[in-house]
């Protein structure tokens, strides 16, 4: 390293100075404390570069400094040294060609401290419905990061913190198909340098769902409600199935909604009596496929008497009372309840059991002998 005021630059008095070209590869512009700054330069030149060097102050050119650049085959190299907080440098690139045609390059940067920050996907193909997992860390604990998701040219910026440790963790549910575009970026202060991290990418494929249903009534009677229950998989919530029903006369559909966990349940009350078809499926959406369930055919019976009876019943009775008898016995429990002959069908009532108690009575028999007989206190 040379310390010496700026010295003069040839005279570009012809066009000689412009029969190479230079560029500067990646131009700081930023110095890092603690860190060394790389300055390369690439050259392309009818004559052969002889030498190159660079000068630099940090005090507005009132001291210079100077470092020769090191030819690398394919660029000019040179470290700078280590810097100071907030410190203002500024350069210039010096270069000299075999015939002394001579080229210039200016630029300058500002010392700051520097944030790392990396992190990482849970997979580089996701199905639709699926979350994906962003991990990601950073040199300064505690601070404020921003997830830049880019997805059919619009992007979504998404606040993180990290942590003590300087790491966070975020989950993303992507709601359309196709490839997303994820950095990650910090916007710096008065010490700290912004940072961006290195792109990284991820893709969403539609899903296929497995749909299934169970018709819980049994047997099915017309206009009596039935009940059908299912679930798709992997669960997913809040989607929409569609049941197709076909009778001997008409056709319709209902739509239910899924649950958290994927399941949902239908009740219908059939209003014809014959044979039906049902087809359980989900409609094609943004995430997931189209699918189907099974084609279910059941049969929706008559009502038969006891039937019609045991409903009556039913509509005339009030709780607390059993259900759990049919038939016949429905039937006997409304009647025995409004009649009040309940009581008297069980048998005798508990106090009618206390008062019933044997008791042996002495009897007098000749020859003075005592003998017993049993009656019933009344």
């Amino acid at each position: 390293m040379i310390r010496r005021p700026p010295r003069s630059t040839p005279s570009n008095s012809s066009a000689a100075s412009d029969v190479y070209k230079r560029q500067l590869i990646n131009p700081p512009e930023v110095g890092y404390t603690n860190y060394t700054t790389l300055i390369k330069v690439e050259s392309e030149s009818t004559s052969e570069i002889r030498n190159m060097w660079i000068e630099y102050t940090r005090d507005n050119w009132k001291n210079v400094e100077e470092i020769e650049l090191i030819d690398k085959d394919d660029y000019w190299l040179a470290a700078l040294p280590l810097f100071d907080l907030h410190d203002e440098v500024k350069y210039r690139i010096h270069a000299r060609d075999e015939i002394d045609n001579t080229g210039l390059i200016e630029g300058s940067f500002t010392v700051m401290n520097q944030v790392e920050i990396d992190f990482g996907v849970s997979g580089s193909v996701i199905q639709g419905g699926q979350t994906v997992k962003i991990t990601g860390a950073a040199t300064r604990p505690s601070i404020n990061l921003k997830l830049n998701i880019e997805h059919g040219g619009t992007t979504n910026s998404i606040n993180v913190q990290t942590d003590g440790d300087g790491v966070f963790t975020y989950d993303y549910l992507p709601t359309k198909i196709g490839e997303y575009d994820i950095t990650l970026s910090y916007s710096g202060d008065e010490d700290y340098h912004s940072a961006i991290s290195r792109e990284k990418s991820f893709r969403v494929d539609k899903r296929k769902l497995e749909l299934t249903t169970e018709i819980d009534t049994q047997p099915v009677k017309v206009e009596r409600p039935m009940t059908i229950t299912g679930k798709i998989t992997p669960a997913v919530n809040g989607m929409e199935v569609e049941f197709i029903f076909v009778n001997p006369e008409t056709s319709f559909t209902e739509t239910v909604t899924t649950n958290r966990e994927g399941m949902f349940s239908l009740t219908i009350t059939p209003e014809v009596v014959g044979s039906w078809d049902m087809l359980p499926q989900l409609m094609v959406s943004e995430l997931f496929d189209a699918s189907q369930g099974s084609l279910n055919s059941f049969e929706v019976q008559k009502l038969t008497p006891i039937d019609i009876v045991a409903y009556q019943a039913m509509k005339f009775t009030e709780p607390p009372l059993l259900y759990v008898l049919i038939g016949v016995g429905v039937i006997l429990v409304v009647v025995l309840q409004k009649t009040g002959a309940l009581d008297r069908i069980r048998g005798l009532s508990d106090e009618d059991y206390d008062d019933e108690e044997e008791e042996e009575e002495p009897e007098q028999k000749n020859g003075g002998a005592t003998a017993y007989k049993r009656r019933s206190a009344r």
